[in-house]
């Protein structure tokens, strides 16, 4: 078992199949004890521990909708317009997250808002309490940067989340992940479920219990 995930990932075409070893991604899946939020980080291509890469970072409200069998999304308190620019540089949340963690800026204050805090066009955001525009909401945090960095990034939100989150990674299709997925259980259900990767949220607990840091252990589950 991998000390660092637990080895929660997809390990099989259908949850029947799972050895034992992939219980606990089982339990997820079935909400059993699965946290309240949902840190979605989707990779480009390129993930390294040695150079920079992109990534999209999405939140979710686990099971929200439970008629609907989906995910409720998140919004960050963030005017998404932030990121339009014209450097060469692709975008990244890491700067303006690093910011509001610690003041409130013109662009917002980073706590989330959830479908319970839109109402029509207007949101208000139940951190700053401040009225925004829906269209202006961000609901995808672009990142370019270091794993480390990255990690650092999703360390912020999950304090943001109230530390009630679940972290899935899903991955290019270029990824050794992606590969892996694809030899063991085809092209569809690797076209379907990306790689996917979990890092659940009592996993997390007990290893930072036993002194390892938030961004520490990300950084690690991010590499594997």
């Amino acid at each position: 078992m991998n000390n660092i995930t637990g080895k929660v990932g997809v390990g099989s075409g259908s949850l029947e199949s799972m050895s034992n070893e992939d219980k606990d991604l089982k339990t997820i899946l079935d909400g059993d004890i699965r946290a309240k939020h949902k840190i979605q980080v989707n990779f480009g291509p390129g993930r390294s521990a040695l150079k920079d890469f992109k990534a999209i970072v999405t939140l979710w409200e686990s099971g929200k909708f439970f008629h609907g069998g989906g995910d409720g999304q998140i919004y960050s308190c963030l005017d998404h317009r932030v990121f339009n620019n014209n450097s060469t540089t692709a975008p990244s949340a890491l700067p303006i997250m690093r910011r509001m963690s610690k003041e409130r800026t013109d662009w917002g204050c980073g706590h989330p808002i959830s479908g319970a805090d839109i109402k029509g066009p207007i949101a208000r955001c139940p951190g700053c309490k401040n009225y925004i525009q829906v269209p202006y909401l961000t609901g995808q945090l672009p990142f370019n940067g270091s794993v480390v960095e990255l990690a650092e990034l999703t360390t912020l939100i999950f304090h943001k989340l109230n530390d009630d989150a679940d972290i899935y990674c899903k991955y290019d299709k270029t990824d050794i992940r992606y590969e892996m997925q694809k030899a063991k259980d085809g092209l569809e259900k690797a076209h379907q479920l990306r790689g996917l990767f979990i890092y659940p949220l009592f996993r997390i607990m007990q290893d930072i219990s036993s002194g390892s840091s938030l961004e520490a252990r990300f950084k690690a589950f991010f590499l594997a």
